[in-house]
């Protein structure tokens, strides 16, 4: 490290180092009070690194320019994986961090989402730090070098709250917008978000946040999600999280996912644990896989359940209906599968359905779809038979069984 000092143009620090430390580089910049220069007699750095790391996070080739006065400090920062700049100003109303970057790539920093963490009840942070409020633009931000999109996070603080007054990600495939507030009144600390997203194609998100094929497919997408627990934002916890989801997808598919991320994190939505069973016991409707013309869905969380009033998945072939609850925690399925062929769509498929769980043959299916339903009811009539299913098993192995009379009155 070099340091020259000139009582005209302030101090000078020049470093090149090999592996540079970012949690204790913040610790020292933290402890670092530079408004005591004034704004003739700055300090300024120039640093280069080999490898930065920390936060899970690590960069090559990495080198930072920066400036620190009693009026502003700024940083200019390059490497093959960031790119960009941030200033502060003091003395203005709330002192907002500006930052303007090209590209941040990310590494995922371990298997499982925060989103879906499930710790048990752990303490309350109660403490409020001072955090700034930010105005921040990256325009190519990656994960696992899969682009996400142009990322915008605009914050500011209001008294005891820290609002998140909007964040978006824009890709061409899709599109979501949050907003959010934490605070902290007395020693009642919570968190808020809302949540909205819409996509042309979902499984370009999907495989872009999870790093993998999910089976799910849409042209169209939209969720609608907003949750609440108390405490601060980073300490996410199933357990003490309430809030609601709502989703509704068009014109897709979904086919056996494997266990995994995805399996865990698409646990939620148990149609992805439908098309194993279902396409042995209606082969000639689903086959593969379970093509859609819209899934609808409305799910209450609270206390780490997941509760389904009623989830639809509407096909040429059939309608599926879902009720019950998810285990979030355990990662366990309790629900009722109502499935409700549509008989009249092909004849094939009419003896699929009635040679399906019941066991009649398929010649006898033919037979009775015909002949019953032509001379003795209406159509429609036929097409409002239904099988019931109970999901139960854990979210890796999901089992699917046909109910009987008894189940279903229990």
């Amino acid at each position: 490290m070099t340091v020259t000092r000139d009582s005209d143009s302030g101090t000078a620090i020049t470093l090149d180092m090999t592996v540079l430390d970012a949690v204790e580089w913040q610790h020292w910049v933290a402890k670092t009070d530079q408004r005591q220069t004034s704004e003739e007699n700055a300090t300024t750095i120039a640093l280069k690194a080999d490898l930065v790391s920390g936060y899970g996070q690590s960069w090559s080739e990495f080198s930072l320019e920066g400036e620190f006065n009693d009026v502003f400090w700024q940083v200019k920062v390059d490497s093959p994986d960031v790119t960009g700049q941030l200033r502060q100003q003091y003395h203005t109303a709330d002192s907002r961090i500006y930052g303007d970057f090209e590209r941040v790539s990310l590494q995922r920093i371990n298997e499982m989402s925060p989103f879906l963490a499930t710790d048990g009840p752990i303490a309350a942070s109660t403490s409020f730090p001072d955090w700034p409020a930010v105005d921040i633009t990256i325009r190519h931000l990656r994960l696992d070098q899969r682009l996400l999109g142009e990322l915008y996070i605009m914050t500011t603080l209001d008294g005891p709250s820290w609002l998140l007054d909007k964040a978006t990600l824009s890709h061409p495939d899709y599109h979501a917008e949050m907003i959010g507030e934490w605070s902290v009144k007395g020693n009642t600390p919570i968190t808020t978000l809302q949540l909205h997203s819409s996509s042309e194609k979902l499984e370009t998100l999907l495989i872009n946040l999870l790093n993998e094929d999910t089976g799910l497919e849409a042209k169209r997408a939209i969720a609608d999600i907003y949750l609440s627990w108390p405490d601060s934002p980073w300490r996410f916890n199933l357990q003490s999280t309430v809030g609601n989801v709502f989703f509704e997808l068009e014109e897709g598919s979904i086919e056996q996912i494997n266990p995994g991320t995805a399996g865990r994190l698409l646990g939620l939505l148990s149609i992805t644990a439908l098309p194993r069973r279902l396409s042995l016991d209606f082969h000639e409707l689903f086959e593969d896989s379970m093509p859609f013309n819209t899934v609808t869905g409305n799910v209450a969380i609270k206390k780490g359940l997941a509760k389904t009033q009623k989830m639809v998945l509407d096909s040429e072939t059939a309608v599926v209906e879902v009720t019950g609850e998810v285990d979030l925690l355990n990662e366990r399925y309790d629900q009722q599968v109502t499935v409700t062929p549509n008989v009249a769509s092909t004849l094939p498929a009419a003896g699929a359905v009635a040679g399906g769980p019941v066991g009649l043959g398929v010649g006898t299916a033919i037979f009775l779809m015909d002949k019953v339903s032509t001379a003795l009811f209406n159509q429609n009539i036929i097409n409002r038979i239904s099988y019931d299913y109970a999901l139960t098993g854990t979210w890796s192995e999901p089992v699917l069984s046909v109910m009987t009379e008894n189940d279903a009155e229990d």
